[in-house]
Formats: C-alpha cells, sequence, structure tokens
C-alpha cells in the first residue's frame, strides 16, 4: 500500500476487501472524526469533509485515517453543516456499493420504516 491512499481507492482495493474491513472503516472513521473535532475545538472548520478528502494509511499493520488539508474554499463552511458531511462519509464507507447519492439522513430513514 503506497504512504498514503485515498479512502475511495481503499475501499476498493484488496486489502479492504476482507472480512476484517468492518474494523479498518471503523478506526478510519474514528480517526477523521478525531481530526474533525480537534479542528472544530479551535474553532476551525476544515471545509470540505467527504470521500475525497479523506486518506488512508497503514501504521504498524492497521490502517489509520487522516483529513486531506488541500485548501479548499467553502464560505458555506460551519460545525454543524461539517457533522451532516461526516454522517454521509461513513454512510459511503460502510456501503461503498450502494448508490453513491445515498445520505446518511436517507438511511436512517430507511432503517426508521423497517423498524
Amino acid at each position: 500500500m503506497p504512504l498514503l491512499t485515498r479512502g475511495e481507492e481503499w475501499l476498493k482495493s484488496d486489502e479492504c476487501s476482507s472480512e476484517a474491513s468492518i474494523h479498518d472503516v471503523a478506526v478510519v472513521l474514528r480517526d477523521v472524526l478525531e481530526g474533525l473535532n480537534a479542528l472544530h475545538t479551535n474553532d476551525i472548520c476544515h471545509g470540505c469533509v467527504h470521500l475525497q478528502s479523506v486518506l488512508v494509511e497503514k501504521v504498524d499493520g492497521q490502517f489509520r485515517g487522516r483529513l486531506d488539508f488541500y485548501p479548499f474554499i467553502n464560505t458555506q463552511c460551519n460545525k454543524a453543516r461539517e457533522m451532516k458531511f461526516f454522517g454521509d462519509l461513513m454512510v459511503k464507507m460502510n456501503f461503498p456499493n450502494k448508490d453513491h447519492t445515498t445520505t446518511f439522513s436517507q438511511l436512517t430513514e430507511v432503517f426508521a420504516i423497517n423498524l
């Protein structure tokens, strides 16, 4: 695996196709959420939380998530909106074969109806 791999490339890779990938995805998402929390604690918005801004690296045999800090320009950036995008990111990483436009809100509506 290269030093850093884009999240969408990692999800399609052989390294992410095993049964253990559920745990790996959870760790990557936890790392991204911790990064967002560190930014938000310091009143900083990332500005572009989505699958293309997640980088994955393998550290000591474990996959870890990082946020890409490419200079995104988003004047509509706020913490609540970023958390909504993080929810959408969780869907895309846990259900990579689902329609790419599916959002966290849509997925939770489906589960609520089926309960």
